[in-house]
């Protein structure tokens, strides 16, 4: 670090925040102006290292902001407890442990008096919300984003000057307090906790709240007029995602104030209906009503409600009828999302200015026309799980390369897909046309959009060759490539080899030809058996959360929608959106692929799911599959595959799917293992394959017949003769007296003697064990002997 001049003595202001210091050496420089220092910024550095005890010399220090630094290790240093003229301290990220309550007791009384200001926020503190009426001067208090439990404040605990609380993003629990003790709260934000209970009424005696915050709790019974009727200066209310909670009002009530920000999303709307209050205020910019339980149209009035609005929620109802033009109705670029409603009729035309609309999961009918008009701003459209039909206009050619993601999956379109004008400047990272009747070859213009992370055109009539080099190094992003169901034929395309995020590649149900390359290996993200993400993230989307931070909404974007997918896994279509980063699977099946299989593809330690099955595929099943540790479906059927079952199959312990059915395999299956738990359904159609849980069982465990002697003339009369009949029962006289007298010689001396008799019967009871396994198994061979003669 530079040396800096400490020759002035009377320095009152420091700031040296985001300047990346990496030492903690600055510290002995401050102490310099001990006396005359009252405002210092180190925040967003990197002060590692011991935290001096000097800082408590520096007494008219008012202001300290120490924030986004690794200052500190544990709680809170002890000398910052007694700077007593201190005003402002901002400790937020900075790392610090411990139980909040014994923390607080660090401070000096004179500085419980000071302090006004008091920001921890995003560190690592345990316990409950200490008792804080003895910091009478505090007018802001930010505990949110740490790990605090147990109870709320006290019902005691007055603090007339705090106008800022926010401790959400915690864990604490109980009911509210009576909110009349704090009667100069402005924000009062306590989300994502887990309090339950009734919100207080007493919450609108907060003559100066302007942002009420209580989402994500287990809140329950009724908000109405009587917690809103005294709070004039009210601008962002959030009930958001109490599911047990009501949302009702009078419908002739007229609010005193006017939101800017309305969130009542996973929150019941009284009486279902499209709330009518809104129709009172003018100001509002975003507007969420999501899983709202309404059962409504929306009314023609909305539309001309709010000239502000730039976020339009109203998703996961039951919101039926036919919308307006909605050409002139925003005035700034606005995010819109209707999906999973009623609404049907024709798309009507919107905003030019419009960023994103989803419609998705409706029943809309008729055209896209109104794509032909101008939508420079449109970047995320989803159109999907409609009635729509007919041709995509021409005019998409100029506009598809703006969009991020376009999705009209689950439809009736027909024709072909747009060849778009892809130049340098396309900007798709996710194509969903699945589900249609598009004809026609994939346009090679797709060439160009080298930011693919989804392509998804499955379940369509499209034909021809795969253009040469789509697949290959012009997507090194896409993650996702599903033909699945078309008409795509010739060759493997060997492209496919140099996709080094691919994680789920499906061809299934087409016309390709020819060998599986063995060029496959080279598929770096299923070699590892890591994911980078759960999920599949594009870019540049909105989000509130991404602009929500100490108690403020600031609508923005940010880095990280999560895309979703239809999959066929283990024959059943699933949609996945937050696992989809960890899905690897190969679906080759129902093509008519030959020759073998090549052993390179258990080098793909990653994959999750492989499915080659109704293919030509000959040759034996590669010995090495147990590389292949995290397979869990494995589906080899119907092809002509001989030899054995490898035994490494029977180490893929995840392995909860087989099938190897319909080949020509011989031979045992591995024995003593969990491939016998499967069903004989796994097995069938292969002639020459034995064992469990096959009824056709393998030679080594056929139990040997007893042979049948076949004795000479004069053997047999020396057998059946008059000598043999009498020795035979001089035999068994005898073997019966013996067997009298030494049953009653053993029996007396047991009898006698406890020891010989606990000893007897502990043999008896082993020998009955031993007699028992013995008969148990001769039955069992003799069973199988009997059954096949």
């Amino acid at each position: 670090m530079m040396m800096m001049n400490s020759s002035r003595s009377s320095l009152a202001t420091l700031d040296l925040s985001e300047n990346v210091l990496s030492s903690s050496s600055i510290y002995p420089w401050l102490f310099n102006f001990s006396n005359s220092l009252r405002y210092i910024d180190l925040s967003a550095n990197n002060l590692e290292g011991p935290f001096p005890d000097d800082f408590k010399n520096i007494t008219s220090l008012e202001h300290l902001d120490l924030s986004y630094t690794n200052a500190f290790q544990g709680g809170i240093p002890r000398s910052l407890g007694k700077l007593t003229g201190l005003k402002s301290l901002i400790l937020a990220n900075t790392n610090l442990t411990g139980e909040l309550p014994s923390q607080m007791h660090i401070f000096s009384s004179s500085t419980k008096n000071s302090l006004e200001h008091l920001d921890l926020s995003f560190n690592w503190f345990s316990g409950s919300l200490p008792y804080i009426s003895k910091f009478t001067s505090l007018i802001s208090l930010l505990v949110h984003n740490n790990q605090l439990n147990g109870f709320f404040l006290g019902s005691s605990v007055v603090l007339s000057n705090l106008s800022v609380l926010d401790a959400s993003n915690n864990q604490l629990t109980g009911t509210l307090p009576d909110f009349s003790f704090f009667p100069s709260l402005r924000k009062l934000c306590l989300g994502h906790n887990l309090f339950n209970g009734t919100v207080t009424p007493s919450v609108g005696q907060l003559l100066h709240l302007q942002v009420l915050e209580l989402s994500s709790n287990s809140f329950e019974g009724i908000i109405s007029e009587a917690h809103l009727r005294n709070l004039p200066r009210l601008q962002v209310l959030d009930l958001s995602f109490n599911s047990q909670l009501k949302f009702e009002l009078d419908t002739k009530w007229i609010p005193p104030f006017q939101l800017d920000i309305i969130i009542l999303s996973h929150v019941k709307i009284g009486g279902s209906l499209f709330p009518k209050w809104l129709q009172t205020q003018h100001n509002f910019y975003l507007l969420d009503l999501y899983c709202a339980e309404i059962l409504d149209i929306i009314p023609t009035w909305f539309w001309d409600t709010s000239p502000r609005l730039i976020l339009l929620n109203l998703s996961s109802n039951h919101i039926y009828g036919v919308l307006p033009n909605l050409s002139s109705k925003f005035g700034y670029p606005p995010i819109i999302d209707l999906s999973s409603n009623n609404l049907s009729g024709q798309l009507p035309n919107f905003s030019p200015t419009t960023n994103l609309l989803d419609l998705s999961k409706n029943k809309f009918s008729g055209s896209t026309n109104f794509l032909c008009h101008n939508t420079t701003f449109l970047t995320y459209l989803d159109l999907s799980d409609n009635l729509l039909s007919g041709e995509l206009g021409s005019c998409l050619k100029d506009t598809l390369n703006s969009f991020t993601i376009f999705n009209l999956a689950n439809n009736n379109f027909s024709g072909n897909i747009p060849t778009a004008k892809f130049g340098k400047f396309c900007f798709l990272e996710a194509l969903h046309l699945r589900n249609n009747s598009f004809t026609g070859e994939i346009p090679t213009s797709l060439l160009n959009c080298t930011r693919l992370k989804i392509l998804d055109l499955g379940v369509n009539k499209l034909s021809g060759k795969l253009p040469n080099g789509v697949m290959g190094v012009n997507f090194p992003d896409l993650v996702l490539l599903s033909l699945r169901s078309n008409e795509v034929h010739g060759t493997f395309p060997l492209d496919l080899c140099f996709m080094s995020s691919l994680q789920i590649l499906d061809l299934s149900l087409n016309k390709l030809y020819g060998p599986i390359p063995k060029c496959l290996q080279n598929l770096t993200a299923l070699t590892t058996e890591d994911s980078p993400s759960t999920n599949v993230k594009l870019n540049n989307f909105f989000s509130l959360e991404g602009g929500k931070k100490d108690c403020k909404y600031q609508p923005c974007f940010r880095n990280g929608y999560s895309d979703s997918a239809v999959i066929t896994w283990k024959g059943i279509e699933s949609k996945y959106r937050n696992t989809l980063g960890l899905v690897k699977v190969i679906d080759l099946s129902s093509n008519f692929l030959e020759g073998e299989v090549p052993a390179e593809i258990t080098r793909l330690r990653g994959l999750l799911g492989l499915n080659l099955s109704r293919n030509n595929l000959t040759g034996t099943i590669p010995p090495k599959l147990d590389q292949l540790r995290l397979l869990n479906f494995l589906d080899l059927s119907y092809n002509r595959l001989c030899g054995s079952i490898p035994s490494t199959i029977s180490e893929l312990s995840h392995l909860g799917v087989l099938n190897l059915s319909y080949n020509n395999l011989s031979g045992q299956i591995p024995p003593k293992s969990h491939l016998q738990t499967f069903d004989n359904s796994s097995y069938i159609g292969n002639s020459q394959l034995c064992g469990t849980p096959l009824t056709l069982h393998c030679p080594r465990d056929i139990a040997p017949q007893v042979p049948k002697i076949r004795h000479s003339d004069g053997d047999r009369m020396s057998h059946d003769g008059p000598l043999n009949e009498f020795l035979s029962m001089g035999f068994y006289i005898c073997k019966t007296l013996g067997f009298i007298f030494g049953f009653w010689g053993v029996i007396g001396t047991l009898v006698l003697n406890t020891t010989c008799r606990h000893k007897f019967s502990r043999s008896i009871n082993k020998l009955e064990d031993w007699l028992y396994i013995k008969l148990t198994v001769k039955k069992a061979r003799l069973g199988r002997l009997f059954s096949k003669i």
